[in-house]
């Protein structure tokens, strides 16, 4: 008897429990997804809208993935799935405009177009249907009109972050380039006197990435700043090299 009850006692330790081994629930269920309008107030209830003037695009790890007005099909497929390039979703922002403002007066049915733009992102990326990313939904408020709507940005941003590939061949990040900003002027302040110089990109790049360091002829760009009034000029400095050459008999007896 205590042989049999050890049995079942290392029998269950050793069998995991049958909702372990289940999926885990996807976020976005294939009903609610082909049928919107019969699950309206499910996607009202699960999900908050954001109402902003224009969204801005962070300066982080984004994916900008545009689809147009009132038009579900994403125009660039190619960064998806993430997975492909080492990328883990974070959040997911579905952005669009708030236009008709009644959703009754929109072209085509509001619930039928936010399903649309959802299924057509998570059939690229099945790992965004996840309860583990955040989505959001993002409506503009900044357009009065028609034409002000469409100039507005319609599509998905997908923030995502750097996974660590089992190997160096899977991380391909050159294919997805982060837009580099640059300014027309920069301002430098010198901290011993507090004189303000101005710059513009061409002068600045050559201090920061001077060519000297790639082809060795010390010839990089050097600004030249404005003399300080009453300044005195820079002592000379000789070295060994410079005293005038002396005979062997004059070193020897002087």
């Amino acid at each position: 008897m205590n042989l049999f009850l050890l049995f079942i006692v290392i029998l269950f330790c050793i069998t995991p429990p049958a909702y372990s081994q289940a999926e885990k629930a996807p976020l976005f269920p294939s009903q609610q997804l082909n049928y919107p309008v019969d699950n309206s107030t499910w996607f009202d209830s699960k999900f908050n809208v954001l109402y902003i003037d224009n969204y801005q695009f962070e300066n982080v790890r984004s994916l900008c993935l545009p689809n147009g007005y009132a038009k579900h099909t994403l125009e660039d497929k190619s960064n998806l799935p993430l997975s492909k390039y080492g990328l883990m979703p974070l959040r997911v922002d579905v952005v669009y405009t708030h236009y008709p403002i009644n959703k009754h007066d929109w072209r085509t049915n509001y619930y039928e177009l936010l399903a649309s733009r959802v299924a057509e992102l998570i059939r690229l990326d099945s790992s965004l249907n996840s309860t583990d990313i955040e989505w959001r939904f993002i409506m503009q408020t900044q357009c009065s009109n028609e034409v002000q709507a469409k100039n507005l940005f319609h599509g998905v941003v997908v923030h995502y972050s750097h996974q660590v590939p089992n190997t160096m061949a899977s991380l391909k990040p050159d294919k997805l380039p982060v837009p580099i900003i640059k300014p027309q002027k920069f301002q430098m302040y010198v901290a011993r006197n507090n004189e303000q110089i101005v710059l513009d990109n061409s002068e600045l790049i050559s201090i920061l990435y001077p060519e000297s360091v790639y082809n060795h002829d010390l010839k990089q760009h050097i600004p030249v700043t404005p003399k300080r009034k009453n300044e005195p000029g820079c002592s000379k400095f000789t070295t060994r090299a410079d005293r005038p050459k002396q005979s062997l008999w004059s070193r020897l007896f002087r």
